[in-house]
């Protein structure tokens, strides 16, 4: 399945999140997390909104912090397209279940590798895997 959508600003505190995170994510099975960037791309891929259907990894009560247990469920990204330039295996959409982007299921938050040159504004083209995610119109 192919998915274009709008690169959006973030809240700003991901980068911080991400570093905190990811030794956990690791020490649970989650591949590959070492080459990802600390942060997350904000994908806005309304008027769609989207469901996962099938998550590569899920993790419960994820005690990442003396004050936080959260639960995430990442489904692995194919490709990924941006600036004419293909990714293979990037990253993955991460649901972080107490993200403030949760509730709107038109953003997706994406831990990647680092892409050069990659700001709000633009649009990148996911291509994920058939049958883990589905996308509705709010129509």
């Amino acid at each position: 399945m192919k998915l274009e959508g709008l690169i959006k600003k973030g809240h700003g505190r991901a980068t911080f999140y991400t570093q905190k995170q990811k030794p956990f994510f690791k020490q649970l099975g989650l591949r590959n997390v070492e080459k990802l960037r600390d942060g997350t791309i904000n994908l806005d891929i309304s008027p769609l909104t989207f469901g996962v259907l099938k998550y590569d990894h899920f993790f419960e009560n994820v005690i990442w912090d003396e004050t936080r247990v959260e639960t995430f469920g990442f489904v692995e990204i194919e490709e990924m397209l941006y600036n004419n330039k293909k990714w293979e295996k990037p990253g993955y959409i991460c649901v972080p279940h107490k993200s403030p982007h949760f509730k709107n299921k038109s953003y997706m938050e994406i831990m990647a590798v680092e892409i050069p040159g990659i700001t709000a504004g633009n649009k990148i083209t996911l291509g994920i895997e058939e049958g883990k995610i589905e996308l509705y119109t709010d129509h």
